[in-house]
């Protein structure tokens, strides 16, 4: 047997009285690794001399290479990286109620009303809210103004959830009807106002069952300002109250969940 190299062609001469048609040569095409190259010659030397096993169909089958073949195999593990499934949302709705405290013109408690709809765990919603502060006090000169302005609010909110803790912004528009009294003038004097404005909070609450406790912090600004004056009977003006233009409130109450 002798077989030759040249480039990419691999020469295989062999005399033998096992080769059954005669030929002594044999030229394939080889690729250029060494290993594959001398499986390729075995290949030809065993297929020429009919001594090549075969499976049930007629293929040659190498076993000794194919067995160091799969001993050469590493296997190496996979790990598959599905994407992120997308947190299903739920529409929740809440009916709240608490005690604030406004600190704007003096503090003076109230009463707060919210219904709020959002989504769960994070998602956008709305909401509505009524707020009735109690009286507050301006003194002149000449006696004292009481005063007192119930608003209403209708808001766009965002919720986000944090481990066991939601938190919630919104903001929107506010209407708001005051009403003022007068004691100690040389008259009794009463009158209401409405005036407009946007209204911006913040809202923490914990969960419990279908119960929230909250508590928030909101900002009303009215867009049109409001003063109280109080003239005698002759015309003569007798003094002005300017309310303020902002209401800062901070309050805390308990909301149960709708679902």
């Amino acid at each position: 047997m002798h077989i030759a190299t040249a480039a990419d062609q691999v020469v295989v001469q062999l005399v033998s009285e096992l080769i059954s048609d005669g030929s002594t040569q044999r030229q394939v095409r080889v690729p250029a690794d060494c290993e594959l190259r001398a499986a390729t010659v075995a290949l030809v030397i065993l297929t020429w001399t009919g001594r090549l096993a075969t499976d049930a169909a007629g293929t040659p089958v190498l076993r000794g290479q194919t067995a160091r073949a799969q001993a050469s195999v590493r296997t190496i593990p996979v790990t598959t990286t599905s994407a992120p499934s997308s947190v299903a949302t739920t529409a929740e709705r809440e009916l709240a109620a608490g005690l604030l405290l406004s600190i704007s013109g003096g503090l003076a408690p109230g009463a707060r009303i919210d219904f709020v709809e959002t989504r769960a765990p994070r998602g956008l919603g709305w909401q509505l809210g009524l707020t009735l502060p109690a009286q507050r006090e301006r003194g002149t000169a000449l006696g004292t103004t009481s005063w007192t302005r119930a608003a209403a609010s209708v808001a766009i909110n965002g919720r986000v959830t944090l481990r066991h803790l939601f938190v919630a912004a919104d903001v929107g528009l506010a209407g708001a009807y005051a009403f003022t009294s007068a004691q100690g003038y040389s008259m009794g004097h009463s009158s209401e106002a409405i005036t407009g404005g946007f209204v911006g909070g913040t809202r923490l609450e914990v969960p419990w069952r279908r119960w929230r406790i909250w508590t928030d912090f909101r900002v009303y600004k009215w867009l049109f300002p409001q003063t109280i004056t109080f003239d005698a009977l002759a015309g003569d003006r007798l003094a002005t109250v300017d309310l303020p233009s902002f209401d800062i409130q901070c309050a805390l109450g308990l909301a149960y969940v709708f679902r």
